[in-house]
């Protein structure tokens, strides 16, 4: 391994590697000793972590505090209050009145944006059958651009992983 596999010392430190990385692994940290200082320090502190996990008692009255957290939440009522509902209610109130008020100028409304829809499509359908060429250079130029992304973010991603 001509560089330092440090993204294989926490593997190789918990037995995730398989026999043939593993095998490479202990060659390498023969001959690398600042690799091999790394694995020291990294089973150090592996060591105090598992110590003082051994070392941490619950406290006593820890099963009896959580089964009363647990009581006393389900216990609350389901109606909390009105202010939940009066919010939605409110809301609907004054749509169903702006309705009521401006419903014949909303339906025009609704019925020109249809009619540009419509013809909107009729548009573009026309253009992607018209000018075919167009079309399939921005689909070449737009898998392009989501190949060269991905290839930049997974650039990035491997310098930020190391």
């Amino acid at each position: 391994m001509e560089n330092h596999p440090v993204e294989w010392l926490s593997a190789y430190l918990d037995n995730e590697l398989d026999v043939d990385d593993r095998r490479k692994m202990d060659i390498h940290l023969a001959e690398c000793e600042s690799c091999r200082a790394l694995v020291e320090d990294f089973a150090e502190l592996q060591n105090q972590i598992h110590s003082t996990y051994l070392s941490l008692e619950a406290p006593y009255d820890l099963e009896k505090s959580v089964m009363d957290a647990i009581l006393k939440k389900s216990s609350s009522p389901i109606y909390v209050g009105i202010g939940l509902t009066a919010v939605p209610l409110v809301g609907l109130l004054i749509l169903l009145t702006i309705i009521f008020l401006y419903g014949s100028v909303l339906w025009k409304f609704i019925t020109v944006a249809y009619k540009f829809m419509v013809t909107g499509a009729y548009v573009f359908s026309h253009i992607a059958s018209s000018i075919p060429v167009m079309w399939g250079t921005i689909f070449i130029l737009a898998v392009g651009v989501f190949l060269l992304s991905g290839l930049s973010l997974r650039r990035i991603f491997r310098s930020t992983a190391q």
